[in-house]
Formats: structure tokens, C-alpha cells, sequence
């Protein structure tokens, strides 16, 4: 489910976003990283809002690094 607009979406489809051992990693396809998760569509709109509302904070709990909010901005 992504984190903004709330729909259901294969795994696919989303970007993974991963909070392990207190940093946050975005899934690549290449590693894997084990810990609580948050997804958010791989779309410009969602990607858009998650970086200005900074949903990522919500979903984790606490604060999230600039750098993984850059990082994201690589998906548009």
C-alpha cells in the first residue's frame, strides 16, 4: 500500500523504503534490507507528495534523513 494515495498495488509497482537498524535504505532490486517498511507508488505525483509532506516520517515514526528524500528524487 503506498504511504500517500493509500491504494493497493503489487510489490512491482512500488518503491520499498526500508528503516534497518535506524538508517533508511531504498530498495533497489539489487540488495535486500530486513526491517519495518513503507512503499510509495512509483509515480510522480505520489513520489512528489511523500517528499513534501514527508510521509515517510509518519510511517517510521520519526525523523527521516534529507537523504533519503534525495534519493527518491531520483525515481521521477
Amino acid at each position: 500500500m503506498c504511504v500517500v494515495c493509500r491504494s493497493m498495488k503489487p510489490r512491482n509497482e512500488l518503491i520499498r523504503v526500508t528503516l534497518c537498524n535506524g538508517v533508511t535504505h531504498i530498495n533497489n532490486g539489487k540488495q535486500k534490507y530486513f526491517g519495518r517498511s513503507a512503499y510509495v507508488c512509483n509515480s510522480k505525483e505520489c513520489i512528489e507528495t511523500a517528499i513534501k509532506k514527508r510521509s515517510f516520517n509518519r510511517a517510521f515514526r520519526r525523523e527521516i534523513d534529507h537523504k533519503t528524500y534525495e534519493e527518491l528524487t531520483k525515481f521521477l
